[in-house]
């Protein structure tokens, strides 16, 4: 089985990614990274990392161009906030950037993906395409209220349907 990790240089990435490494029904790990390049410990060398920036769409194109026989699609991209914006705790400090800015970053991806890696699932058997996310994120779960940038970019990514056509 040959499995790519979109943002694998991430915290939640780079635990997925370890832990396919330990997977005896893997053959190969490929990751991504965006912009701090891949992890210094034991798995750079043996992972195929590939930087890119998930909302581009011509760089997620170029990967699953150059890319063969990939049986699962592990999508780790995402962001809370940033250090100049945190999330939001009252609808007061929404801004119409930083909402924006979360679409595109935590939906956005998982669309391009499925768009340009489509050709890697139609018609195989025990393929996977996931899109991680996080509790926090979900609609229903939201006793706190607040981060609502956050959470309307999951709760938009959902509810995707993704169906290979």
């Amino acid at each position: 089985m040959n499995v790519l990790v979109v943002g694998g240089s991430g915290g939640i990435g780079a635990a997925i990614v370890d832990r396919l490494l330990q997977h005896s029904g893997v053959d190969m790990v490929s990751a991504t990274f965006h912009s701090s390049g891949p992890p210094s410990k034991g798995t750079a060398s043996t992972v195929a990392w590939h930087k890119l920036d998930a909302t581009n769409e011509n760089q997620v194109k170029a990967l699953a161009t150059n890319m063969d026989n990939i049986d699962w699609l592990i999508n780790c991209v995402g962001m809370l906030h940033r250090a100049e914006q945190g999330p939001e705790k009252s609808v007061n400090q929404i801004g119409e950037a930083f909402f924006l800015e979360n679409i595109r970053v935590n939906t956005l991806p998982t669309l391009l993906l499925a768009k340009h890696f489509s050709r890697h699932f139609k018609g195989k058997p025990n393929t996977v395409f996931a899109t991680v996310s996080a509790k926090v994120g979900s609609i229903e779960d939201n006793r706190l209220g607040g981060w609502y940038s956050y959470r309307a970019s999951k709760a938009a990514l959902k509810k995707l349907p993704i169906r290979w056509a």
